[in-house]
């Protein structure tokens, strides 16, 4: 179970740098905030997994902060690219 939970561990990683791409060369300020939105939501699902993977409770925490943060984060900036602020 732990070698499946870190494979999948490192997929979500890897799925994140692949999305830095989109956030680096997106055609509009949108496709870019849609990518930071998954960037965050890849990273926090990749330390669920590695809580799994080490058998820690207290990375479920972590995981939580992140993905409160992340979508707190593209509400902000959604709200500034609506106010046409961007």
């Amino acid at each position: 179970m732990r070698t499946i939970a870190m494979a999948v561990c490192i997929t979500q990683v890897a799925f994140a740098c692949l999305l830095l791409v989109r956030v680096g060369h997106g055609p509009t300020v949108s496709d870019r905030i849609v990518a930071v939105n998954a960037i965050s939501t890849q990273i926090a699902v990749a330390v669920l997994f590695y809580a799994v993977a080490a058998d820690r409770v207290a990375y479920l925490d972590v995981a939580i902060w992140m993905v409160a943060f992340g979508y707190l984060t593209s509400f902000i900036w959604s709200r500034y690219l609506e106010r046409g602020l961007l």
